[in-house]
């Protein structure tokens, strides 16, 4: 590796005193030797900074000032060094704690990466990372996995090798231009966090191509997996559903043009003997792709219905698992649908529970109540629908807050069912070890809420440093530019205080089974005015938290502002 300074002319050396902390070009008989940082002062950028330490700290050869990534696992640091050379090594200053696991990258043109270091144990501070040899112009450094809640952060990112005159002329480099085509990329690649939509369902390529049997295979495995959960047929509480009466979960993988599911189901009785078709216990999807609208249902044991879209589908002998495809007629990889999926139950005293994934009233065979179904990585994320929001109902006097739920007859309930700590299975909540719903409602300018919870062990002893770890309800709002999050840990008649922003009180039952909240949002009446929102109930029994329920999906990040639904205030 050349980063001393040695520099080889026609026989003769010469030696550079000390380490080279600015680039050194000869220009000899149309060689070029580049043996400093080929990092330093170029264009660089990323998917999102902690405020106040900006990605170009990371290349300005000032070792007080960092950059600081956003609080995700999957962050990205991007420069371009202007030309392609040839890279044999890099070096990171790291703040302490370094990175848990990351990989670094290169490319020639930001488009097509090719790792060539993985790292899974930094030792941090200065990290020199060498023997390797690769070619690029731009080189990412990819979060993989923090080494706490926070962003990774580095003093310096340098980049040692040479300007190889083979592949590229060597032209005086354009840092604004440069950054300005960085920056375009990163808004396509990395478009902002949305406050009107939740995350979207994801829809896992498949390995191989299932086999329709009605059997969970291994390649199942590779898919997400999302709890059904809201009754939607519960006019006052779409939680009212006993699990061990009906629960269910589903996942989709996909290969090509065909989208491959698999379904979950637990009922104590099964009834297929109802004259109206619908009101059997049966399974439904939605999916309107390319301005097609198309409700497909099979009945437990039989086949889904035919229409345009050829399907395949297999339960297997006790009604527990369905498999199925659907060949939506076109390449899924890159693209999105709008997209819902119920599972019905009738006992044979009529169907009382339909249970779908998210918030609605049953409309989803109309076309509305979809959500968004997402197969790989979408480029340009364009859909015919948003999805669902939540409507906030008002009432007509302002509400005692006092932990008792007389002031909620009329309140529609919602369940949080999503463990955003599991990504790869949303549905694990530990045999049922925590449990919540939750109502919203408000007078005037003040937002109102009562949350039922159940937990087997209540836990508040968290190091002061770190409270989101005890058992704790959180609040995320978003009006216009500004984004709160408040959390009040069991117990504790009050919000957290580092996070008010508006006047709010919160108090708790003696058991801590209901909390009862108001959030002062406006002087003003909220009617007609639409928030973002989230809300997630935390669970830790002794061993580290392990459950975070909300109610929509996402990677438990609604504390940055990313994931949230939408809460609309009715007149």
């Amino acid at each position: 590796m050349k980063k001393t300074g040695l520099c080889l002319l026609t026989g003769l050396i010469l030696i550079l005193s000390a380490c080279v902390s600015s680039p050194v070009i000869l220009l000899l008989d149309d060689k070029v030797e580049h043996y400093g940082n080929l990092a330093l002062y170029k264009a660089a950028i990323s998917n999102g900074d902690e405020d106040g330490y900006p990605v170009d700290s990371a290349i300005d050869g000032n070792p007080k000032s960092r950059w600081s990534s956003s609080f995700i696992d999957d962050a990205v640091w991007i420069v371009d060094l202007g030309y392609i050379a040839t890279i044999d090594a890099v070096q990171i200053f790291w703040e302490t704690p370094p990175a848990s696991r990351y990989q670094l990258q290169v490319s020639n043109d930001a488009l097509n990466w090719v790792t060539f270091i993985t790292v899974e144990s930094s030792w941090g501070d200065r990290e020199l990372l060498e023997g390797f040899e690769v070619e690029g112009r731009y080189v990412k450094f990819l979060g993989v996995k923090r080494p706490h809640e926070w962003g990774y952060s580095f003093w310096e990112f340098e980049v040692y090798g040479e300007i190889n005159p083979n592949k590229e002329s060597i032209v005086k480099t354009n840092k604004t231009r440069n950054l300005a085509a960085l920056v375009a990329l990163m808004e396509k690649l990395y478009p902002a966090p949305t406050f009107e939509n939740p995350a979207p369902f994801k829809a896992v390529q498949a390995a191989s191509v299932p086999v329709i049997d009605g059997k969970e295979d291994e390649i199942w495995s590779q898919a997400i997996t999302y709890p059904l959960g809201f009754n939607q047929l519960g006019k006052q509480d779409m939680s009212n559903v006993d699990k061990n009466d009906i629960s269910g979960t589903w996942k989709i993988l996909y290969s090509g043009t065909i989208l491959y599911g698999l379904v979950h189901r637990s009922d104590d009785v099964t009834f297929i003997n109802d004259e109206v078709i619908y009101a059997n216990d049966c399974l439904e999807t939605f999916v309107l792709s390319e301005g097609v609208m198309e409700q497909r249902r099979a009945l437990v044991g039989q086949s889904f219905d035919q229409k345009s879209r050829p399907m395949k589908s297999a339960w297997n002998t006790d009604g527990s698992v369905l498999e199925f495809s659907m060949d939506l007629g076109r390449e899924l990889d890159g693209t999105i649908i709008n997209w819902n999926i119920a599972l019905a139950d009738n006992d044979g005293q009529g169907r009382d529970a339909q249970l779908y994934p998210l918030y609605g009233d049953n409309h989803a065979w109309e076309g509305s109540e979809l959500g968004e179904l997402v197969f790989g990585e979408v480029q340009d994320k364009q859909t015919e629908l948003q999805s669902p929001w939540i409507p906030v109902l008002p009432v007509t006097t302002e509400m005692i807050v006092d932990a008792k739920p007389d002031e909620w007859s009329e309140s529609r309930f919602f369940p949080l069912i999503y463990n955003q700590l599991n990504t790869r299975n949303y549905a694990d909540t530990k045999d049922n070890d925590v449990k919540a719903k939750m109502a919203l409602q408000y007078n005037e300018g003040k937002l109102y809420g009562l949350l039922y919870r159940y937990d087997d062990i209540n836990f508040m002893n968290a190091d002061k440093g770190t409270p989101w770890e005890n058992d704790n309800f959180e609040l995320f709002l978003k009006s216009g530019d500004v984004f709160f999050q408040l959390r009040a840990i069991v117990g504790e008649n009050y919000f957290d205080k580092a996070f008010q922003a508006y006047t709010t009180k919160a108090v708790w039952n003696d058991d801590y089974s209901v909390l009862e909240f108001m959030v002062e949002l406006s002087d003003n009446a909220l009617g007609g005015k639409s928030f973002g929102f989230n809300a997630a109930l935390s669970d830790n029994d002794g061993e580290g938290r392990d459950i975070q329920l909300y109610p929509v999906t996402g990677t438990n990040l609604s504390w940055e502002g990313y994931d949230l639904t939408q809460i609309k205030f009715q007149k």
